[in-house]
């Protein structure tokens, strides 16, 4: 894997983890932001963490 495709997975895991602890301590926030894609970032890290996140073509 090529370093920035692995820079990218690297920066997609430590948004989804911070997007998972955004609606919990922060509800207001994420009510008035509901447009933010903060489930889907979260699931995004989970396939990229546990290793379902395949790049295409390796």
């Amino acid at each position: 894997m090529r370093k920035d495709q692995q820079r990218l997975i690297d920066y997609l895991a430590i948004l989804g983890e911070a997007s998972n602890n955004i609606p919990k301590p922060y509800p207001a926030f994420a009510t008035r932001h509901a447009v933010l894609p903060l489930a889907f970032a979260c699931q995004m890290r989970n396939a990229v963490a546990h290793g379902s996140f395949k790049s295409h073509g390796h």
